[in-house]
């Protein structure tokens, strides 16, 4: 069992949550279920973000909840 951090925008509203699937494949479709069902709230609404674009990005994280880059990694 993977953990992924999932954030989506979506008409403007951003989504965030934390998944574990087997997959991404079934994590998206976790957090789609999760979305419609109203365990997922809105973190921020709509002003920030496009209204008219939908935007999706995960990362898959350790086992103690991290991510996989790592600071040396980043580069500004």
């Amino acid at each position: 069992m993977k953990h992924y951090h999932i954030r989506a925008v979506v008409r403007g509203n951003l989504l965030r949550g934390t998944i574990s699937a087997e997959d991404i494949q079934s994590a998206l479709k976790t957090f789609s279920k999760k979305v419609a069902d109203g365990v997922i709230k809105v973190t921020e609404g709509p002003g920030f973000y496009q209204k008219r674009r939908t935007l999706v990005t995960y990362e898959e994280l350790k086992t103690d909840g991290t991510t996989r880059v790592d600071s040396a990694e980043v580069k500004s």
